[in-house]
């Protein structure tokens, strides 16, 4: 609880957090015309933000935001894409095809928080004949 009080105090400051995402590509998921989840892409290539509603858990709304994603950033000529997961995010990474680099340990509020670097290779953009 205390980790996850932590990581959702990112968005205290929704002034801050609205900018954060606006500078990104950020899809953004519905469900009945409700926001159920969302994805981030920073800098192009890095997974910066996913987040699924616990309601919206086991849907695959996680999994459509990171296949749209992985497409735009492979149509735009990107070759890996980069992730920071949380251990408990590392799994559906890593069954994705995304391959552990290096464990890290972040500050977030009070509470350090332990995470894990991880690349995907990304498919080659193919060139129209």
């Amino acid at each position: 609880p205390a980790q996850q009080e932590a990581w959702a105090s990112a968005a205290d400051d929704e002034a801050a957090f609205g900018k954060k995402l606006g500078s990104q590509l950020t899809l953004v998921s519905t469900l009945e015309g409700s926001t159920v989840g969302f994805a981030s892409l920073a800098s192009g290539d890095k997974v910066d933000m996913l987040y699924v509603h616990p309601a919206a858990a086991g849907q695959g709304v996680a999994a459509m935001l990171i296949d749209a994603l992985e497409k735009l950033a492979g149509g735009r000529g990107t070759a890996r894409l980069v992730v920071d997961a949380s251990d408990t995010a590392r799994g559906f990474f890593e069954k994705r095809g995304y391959v552990a680099q290096q464990r890290n340990t972040v500050l977030a509020g009070d509470e350090w928080l332990a995470n894990t670097t991880l690349h995907k290779q990304l498919a080659a953009k193919r060139e129209a004949s």
